[in-house]
């Protein structure tokens, strides 16, 4: 659900930071600067806990932190793209 309110809201949220041509501040993204990102996240650990298999939360927290990485290197190239917008 908060994937396809990204879309919704900003229908390039796949597209690499140089394909962007406008920073999206409206629905979801007026409440958080990641939705995509945190939709991923709450994925893994939800895997983890809805098969009930602990080993699974080892991944999860690993792919959790690539992603949050991947957040924080966009995050600069937006910023270096839009300022302070």
């Amino acid at each position: 659900m908060i994937h396809r309110q990204a879309h919704v809201s900003h229908r390039k949220a796949h597209e690499t930071a140089d394909r962007i041509d406008r920073l999206v501040t409206a629905g979801i993204y007026s409440r958080i600067r990641h939705p995509c990102y945190l939709s991923l996240i709450l994925m893994y650990f939800g895997v983890a806990v809805l098969w009930g298999i602990a080993w699974i939360l080892v991944p999860a927290a690993v792919f959790t932190v690539l992603t949050v990485l991947t957040a924080l290197r966009e995050e600069k190239l937006l910023l270096e793209k839009f300022g302070r917008e």
